[in-house]
């Protein structure tokens, strides 16, 4: 190394100076080291959309990709339907033939009643309604069953008023009509062993009303009830005010029960 207080010593001092520094330098090493950084801070960057998307279809249009689009929805599917072999009113077979089985009705019962209060319709069985109206029997019911023999079967306050079979008719050869003579009341026979003198005012009534007066000179007097328990009363207002029976009687449709009363 050159003395720099010598004469030209500083000038030569400087030039061996720069010299050793480019001779020992390395000039790309800081280059290298920051390269190195941005790439490593850049590189998750680049990786994670290539992870994601790599070999994906994406589907622009709805903002979801095929990889993680939902499968199309399949359609539930349904259990072959088969017919109930016990209901009437369904095929028990592929392609059997069907009727129609139109209802209508006779009412056979006295004025003032009211048959289709309570009414439950059976179908070889089932229940199929319980009417409140009159106007639904005067309209009558339609039934679509199989060809071939059915029952129907009304009740009217526990008791079975009415059963009837009917031949149902293919279709082809049009509807089944059947009448049903429909009566829900019976006859209770008061009797006694004298006759109503005159000059006694008695009555007779089922469960507290339909009084009716029992004829002065009579033994006997007819009430008629709706099927069922019914409670019977016999009284007189004159010249005692007194009840002189009061039982219950199962009244039976379109039958008669008699109810003999000591005097």
């Amino acid at each position: 190394m050159p003395d720099r207080d010598s004469p030209g010593g500083e000038a030569n001092w400087w030039r061996k100076e720069e010299e050793e520094r480019k001779r020992t330098a390395t000039p790309w090493t800081w280059q290298m080291v920051v390269g190195l950084c941005v790439l490593t801070l850049a590189l998750p960057c680049c990786v994670m959309p290539v992870v994601m998307f790599g070999g994906c279809k994406v589907d622009r249009s709805k903002g979801t990709t095929a990889a993680n689009k939902p499968p199309d929805k399949q359609p539930d599917k349904q259990p072959d339907k088969q017919p109930d072999k016990d209901d009437p009113l369904k095929s028990r077979g592929g392609g059997e033939p069907q009727g129609t089985l139109v209802v209508k009705f006779s009412r056979l019962d006295p004025e003032g009643f009211k048959p289709a209060n309570g009414l439950e319709w059976y179908l070889d069985g089932r229940l199929k309604k319980t009417s409140q109206y009159a106007f639904e029997l005067d309209d009558g019911i339609e039934y679509t069953v199989s060809v071939g023999e059915h029952e129907l079967q009304f009740k009217k306050n526990g008791v079975v008023a009415v059963t009837q079979k009917v031949q149902v008719k293919d279709n082809k050869n049009g509807k089944t009509f059947q009448t049903v003579n429909l009566i829900t009341t019976g006859t209770v026979i008061l009797q006694m062993k004298t006759a109503i003198l005159p000059g006694v005012e008695a009555y007779a009534d089922v469960d507290g009303d339909n009084r009716k007066t029992w004829p002065v000179g009579s033994k006997n007097v007819e009430l008629r009830a709706e099927v069922g328990t019914r409670t019977i009363r016999v009284f007189t207002k004159k010249p005692l005010d007194k009840e002189w029976y009061r039982g219950q009687v199962e009244v039976e449709p379109d039958k008669s029960k008699t109810i003999t009363i000591k005097n």
